[in-house]
């Protein structure tokens, strides 16, 4: 089981988010995302979230939850929709370094989505 990070921020039902997940305490002095690799993104024990763009970011990106500036190549971004209202999912994120040999980071993230009520 991947490393879960810690935190589990809100959406709404009709968000079409753009997170970003920071890698930079994971990463060791020097090291970077590898731009080149693919960003693989899925979705644990349900099937209602579309992701599109994953991508490792080539710029120093704010990040709104936390509120926080990334460093260039170390964070991964990507398109979020298909939430459904009530619900907290439970995602993994794959990324490759830069390291050599490179090494492979996987890590857990939940996000719940408001329900109609609140």
């Amino acid at each position: 089981m991947a490393v879960l990070l810690l935190g589990t921020p809100e959406i709404s039902e009709d968000d079409i988010d753009h997170p970003g997940i920071d890698f930079t305490p994971f990463l060791d002095p020097g090291e970077m995302l590898d731009a080149d690799e693919d960003v693989v993104i899925e979705e644990i024990g349900s099937a209602d979230l579309s992701f599109d763009n994953e991508h490792v970011s080539l710029s120093t990106q704010t990040m709104h939850r936390p509120p926080k500036e990334v460093l260039s190549r170390r964070a991964a971004q990507f398109q979020l929709s298909g939430q459904l209202a009530g619900k907290t999912y439970r995602c993994r994120i794959t990324v490759t370094t830069t390291s050599v040999p490179p090494r492979t980071i996987v890590r857990d993230f939940k996000f719940t989505v408001a329900s109609e009520s609140d």
